[in-house]
């Protein structure tokens, strides 16, 4: 009997078990991070945990989306995606695996970090805009001095 039984253990191991997971259950971007209004040391501490993440999924890319704030100077968010691109490629990813997305305004100026698969179809400020949370471009008040002011 014990003989019988290790046969068909054996027989099952080496039977090969396919789990067909449809492509269309895996979201093509998954949001790593997100911050606003937060000091500089925290940001690059935020920023190397995403870099580590990319370094740990060489298949994957990063997609950085900026937001404007409700006051905001011309630009901003894309100085502040520019900050944070300048600092992954500093850090060692390839400008390939970076892409970015100006994604209109919200209240607060805001970074969101996704990771994605490199053939991902594309976040648009469109399709980002149709969540909670932002701001039509008639809500937004434009500064005109930005001196002194710290991205």
């Amino acid at each position: 009997m014990r003989i019988v039984t290790l046969f068909i253990l054996i027989c099952l191991a080496t039977v090969p078990i396919g789990i067909n997971a449809s492509t269309k259950d895996v979201p093509p971007w998954m949001k790593f991070d997100e911050y606003s209004g937060i000091p500089e040391k925290a940001e690059q501490r935020r920023l190397k945990n995403f870099i580590f993440q990319l370094r740990k999924s060489p298949g994957q890319i990063g997609l950085i989306v900026a937001y404007g704030g409700e006051n905001t100077c011309p630009g901003e968010a894309q100085v502040r995606a520019s900050r944070v691109r300048r600092f992954l490629l500093k850090n060692g990813i390839h400008a390939q695996r970076i892409k970015v997305v100006d994604a209109g305004y919200q209240r607060e100026w805001r970074i969101s970090l996704f990771i994605g698969a490199a053939d991902s179809p594309p976040l648009t400020s469109q399709s980002l805009n149709s969540y909670d949370g932002h701001l039509d471009v008639s809500e937004v008040k434009t500064l005109h001095s930005c001196k002194g002011l710290k991205w």
